[in-house]
């Protein structure tokens, strides 16, 4: 039965004629896929990983895989990854992973194979839909493990631990027993070998209970992916390189906090973040908050979403804790490097005012973080030594003649709200130093 059930998955995801990556470790569920693999007739390879972390079984464990395959004529290779040996001492699991699936890739593309296959199974999906409820997910955490995508194969997703020891008995399969499986070094291990056995104790059919809810989940997550993208496509507008969202229309969206999550998840925002994101909305210009490779930044009317590479972002931020009168502090953006440091009026005089590519602001008349970004529409100043008169930055480049292209490259330093340097041009009247001044920030382009 699951050899028929294993080939009917084939036709289901119209994979005949494809050649395959099989991912072997020697542990049962990796040598009844290859199995599977090798009386259905499909066109494989076999890679087997050798991590070095557990002696001798470790590459007991390479010779069982070789051996199936040498009998079986199945092209074998092997790669040694002595992660015990790496200073400093790395987490063991993530590296791994990232080791493998990187190797992966590379020997699919040399061997020509069409997709990878790994021997992931009921008991695996039901474990990482545990992980992800008890960690905090939203809808597409819910449904374990898919059994095809991004271009990973997992056809044995719907088979349980049971059904593929029978298997292995039945065919005399010979596959090695890991046996740091069965301590509690991690938590997949501890849900494995101590939560699921308990709940199965108040609940006998968890675990077909729990796989078809996956199916359910996943059937939901369709529809429900249908609706936050209707909803990408009406918030996220695309500035550049920085995305933006209009807040009011935002807070006219229900239910709210699920459509910010979903509108924040690809950003690498996690679910803990989501009350300080809702907080944003009440926030003033300047308030953040940020993910590994992200920031979300609340400015006026909107919420926007930038990365924290300053190279592909449009939207930065200085804080006041980056600047320090010992050390010259550079922030680099798509067009220019801003080199800023601090400085005391009673050092440096009022007698030389800096050129139109530097700038000294008036510390007291700041405030952090500063902002930035390039010009916008609507953008106004009170440019220095024009007594005071607001002038949109739009008419004061034309006055200026600066040419259609260069005004495209255009920026501003923003301090709430207000424009404290259009870069490169002229500095506002409201952050000139003079003789009341004590502390002054120092700006300059670097060439």
């Amino acid at each position: 039965m699951i050899l028929q059930a294993f080939q009917k998955t084939i036709r289901q995801n119209h994979l005949e004629g494809k050649k395959f990556l099989l991912a072997v470790s020697g542990g049962v569920d990796s040598m009844v896929l290859t199995d599977l693999f090798v009386r259905s007739g499909l066109h494989c390879i076999v890679a087997h990983c050798n991590y070095h972390l557990r002696d001798e079984d470790s590459n007991a464990d390479e010779q069982c895989v070789s051996d199936y395959c040498l009998k079986h004529h199945i092209p074998f290779f092997v790669q040694h990854f002595p992660l015990a040996e790496q200073q400093p001492p790395v987490n063991i699991q993530n590296e791994a992973r990232k080791l493998r699936y990187a190797w992966f890739e590379q020997l699919k593309q040399e061997q020509g194979c069409h997709i990878i296959v790994t021997a992931h199974h009921q008991d695996d999906a039901i474990e990482t839909l545990l992980m992800n409820f008890f960690k905090g997910t939203g809808i597409a955490g819910l449904h374990g493990i898919k059994m095809l995508h991004h271009g990973i194969f997992r056809p044995l997703i719907r088979m349980d631990k049971p059904s593929i020891y029978q298997y292995a008995a039945a065919q005399n399969v010979l596959w090695r027993e890991d046996k740091s499986n069965r301590k509690d070094d991690y938590t997949r291990n501890k849900i494995r070998n101590h939560l699921l056995p308990e709940l199965a104790q108040i609940f006998p059919q968890i675990r077909s209970n729990l796989s078809e809810n996956i199916e359910r989940f996943a059937e939901a997550e369709l529809l429900y992916e249908e609706a936050i993208a209707r909803y990408r496509k009406k918030l996220l507008q695309v500035r550049g390189n920085d995305i933006y969202i209009p807040v009011l229309r935002l807070k006219h969206c229900h239910p709210l906090p699920t459509i910010l999550y979903e509108l924040l998840r690809p950003y690498g925002f996690s679910p803990q973040q989501l009350p300080h994101a809702l907080e944003l909305l009440e926030a003033e210009s300047g308030k953040y908050i940020s993910s590994p490779d992200h920031r979300l930044i609340r400015d006026r009317n909107f919420l926007i979403i930038t990365s924290l590479q300053t190279t592909a972002s449009e939207h930065l931020l200085i804080e006041r804790d980056q600047l320090s009168f010992d050390q010259k502090y550079s922030i680099t953006t798509p067009h220019f490097t801003l080199e800023l440091s601090l400085a005391k009026v009673s050092q440096q005089g009022l007698e030389k005012f800096p050129d139109t590519d530097s700038a000294w602001l008036d510390m007291d008349h700041l405030i952090f973080p500063l902002i930035l970004r390039p010009r916008k529409t609507g953008d106004y100043f009170y440019p220095l030594g024009m007594g005071n008169k607001k002038k949109k930055v739009s008419r004061f480049l034309i006055d200026q003649k600066i040419p259609l292209h260069e005004k495209e490259k255009v920026w501003v330093l923003e301090s709430r709200k207000k424009i404290a340097w259009l870069i490169g041009q002229r500095i506002d009247e409201r952050f000139k130093i003079n003789t009341s001044t004590r502390q002054i920030i120092k700006l300059r382009l670097v060439p």
